[in-house]
């Protein structure tokens, strides 16, 4: 699976991920905060990694099995 080819992934949909996990995890995030208010914060960590020279991908999806006839 290492030498699939690897399908680009926009910078928005890094940010709605990290916001996603970010606003999932109660015990980091401050009491009534929003999603909307996550997203700032997964801005900033793409800009960071960005900076850092960080690049992100997307595996192609995984191919379905096949049962025989």
């Amino acid at each position: 699976m290492d030498d699939e080819p690897r399908l680009p992934l926009a910078r928005a949909d890094l940010e709605e991920m990290i916001a996603y996990a970010l606003w999932r995890r109660l015990d980091l995030r401050p009491r009534k905060r929003s999603l909307d208010d996550t997203r700032i914060w997964a801005r900033a960590v793409a800009d960071h990694l960005e900076l850092c020279g960080v690049t992100w991908s997307r595996s192609p999806p995984i191919r379905p099995h096949s049962m025989p006839r």
